[in-house]
């Protein structure tokens, strides 16, 4: 049986940056805390999630007194150096603290669960609204309104026909 074509590519940290959302606290960075990330892409939901494991040896974790709802910032680019590649940034909020154990006095490792921003937003929006138009354009509509993103096609474009009173 023949070897299915398989195409892995390695990417490298780029940094880390948590936002608290309390101005009393500015952005930290915490790209050398990294331990591990897993990132997950179900063919079921719109969105990916990601549970990423940090090294806190420096106390951020209960100063900047994590709960949930924080901003998870996170850029990394592939190892393979292409001409006008830029790097690929995501922006999660933190679901939920999975896990904080203490290793020693002094270190602890914290495992969090992230949603992306698209999923946390939506979830918090009601969409009560009259929409008239092809699908893609009330697409178009509710995510640059709602998400503040524009669609993407491709080169083809949408090939939507029916118009929609929803």
């Amino acid at each position: 049986m023949p070897e299915p074509n398989r195409s892995i590519e390695q990417y490298k940290l780029e940094e880390i940056l948590l936002e608290s959302g309390d101005d009393r606290y500015p952005p930290l960075e915490l790209t050398r805390a990294f331990l591990s990330a897993d990132i997950y892409e179900s063919l079921d939901k719109p969105y990916i999630t990601a549970d990423l494991a940090l090294l806190d040896n420096r106390d951020w974790y209960e100063k900047y007194d994590i709960l949930g709802g924080e901003k998870i910032f996170i850029t990394f680019s592939s190892k393979k150096t292409r001409n006008g590649y830029s790097p690929i940034k995501k922006c999660f909020y933190i679901k939920e603290v999975v896990s904080n154990e203490r290793v020693d006095d002094s270190n602890q490792v914290v495992v969090l669960s992230l949603i992306e921003d698209v999923a946390y937003i939506s979830n918090l929006q009601n969409l009560n609204r009259f929409y008239e138009g092809k699908g893609s354009e009330i697409i178009e509509k509710i995510a640059l309104e709602f998400l503040e993103r524009t669609m993407s096609f491709g080169t083809d474009g949408p090939n939507d026909q029916q118009i929609y009173n929803i």
